[in-house]
């Protein structure tokens, strides 16, 4: 089988009262959109809003006209265009109105034997969609962690399913990734043989 160049990463959510990270190898083949695909699935996150990867000056993502910054399109450039040296560090953006900051660390450089990412390990898990920020989140701890306070049961109700109250679970979060990741071979309703593009295959 032959050898795949990839990355090592860590990325860590800032700004948190916990800590909360992942471990990851990426095949260096991937596109930043698709990285930022992969983030998604391993932290946790919906995927429901824009995202921006920053490395050094330049901006990584889905470019808007009106965009103050001119920012390169994360569709059409793949992670190995880029130089990569362990610790260098690079910051993802996800969603700019509760503005959730990563610290995306590169362990080392890299090859395997998989065409996809693979989780390695984690901690912690990040806040429910559209929680408002960091502040609405530490609000949102301190009621689901008192079950007195007046707002204990309204939280509980609009983050169940959105929030994983039991914590991260390494085996479980490794299942849900490796099967979200997994070829699929089924065909859509559209014309004789045009097959689903899945956004991870490298």
């Amino acid at each position: 089988m032959a050898r795949i160049s990839g990355l090592s990463l860590r990325v860590e959510l800032l700004d948190v009262p916990d800590v909360v990270y992942r471990d990851l190898w990426i095949p260096k083949r991937l596109t930043w959109h698709q990285l930022h695909t992969v983030l998604q699935l391993a932290l946790g996150w919906e995927n429901l809003h824009r995202y921006e990867f920053r490395r050094g000056t330049e901006r990584i993502g889905l470019p808007r006209s009106s965009d103050p910054h001119p920012v390169t399109d994360a569709r059409t450039v793949r992670l190995s265009a880029y130089p990569w040296l362990a610790d260098s560090q690079l910051t993802y953006l996800y969603d700019f109105h509760d503005g959730w900051r990563h610290r995306i660390t590169v362990l080392n450089c890299a090859v395997g034997n998989r065409r996809q990412p693979i989780l390695l390990d984690g901690h912690g898990v990040c806040p429910p969609e559209d929680v408002g920020g960091v502040t609405g989140y530490r609000e949102f701890l301190d009621a689901i962690t008192d079950p007195d306070h007046e707002d204990y049961a309204l939280y509980r109700l609009w983050a169940d399913g959105h929030y994983a109250f039991t914590g991260f679970r390494l085996d479980e979060a490794v299942k849900l990734f490796d099967q979200a990741l997994a070829p699929r071979r089924r065909r859509t309703r559209q014309p004789t043989g045009q097959t689903i593009t899945y956004p991870i295959e490298a």
